[in-house]
């Protein structure tokens, strides 16, 4: 989940942890690419789901 990034992102801040801050920006965006594409996905696919149980 995002939060869990976001909360990681500001412990590494705190501890002045350049390196896990750089990691955890990097693996926080691929997150929200992920779950950009995978609402993109449902949304695509929950008409159809409708129209099969027809």
């Amino acid at each position: 989940m995002s939060i869990h990034w976001i909360m990681l992102g500001q412990v590494a801040h705190a501890l002045g942890d350049h390196d896990l801050l750089a990691d955890v920006s990097t693996l926080h965006g691929e997150n929200l690419t992920q779950t950009k594409w995978i609402k993109t996905r449902l949304k695509e696919a929950t008409p159809q789901l409708f129209l099969a149980a027809d």
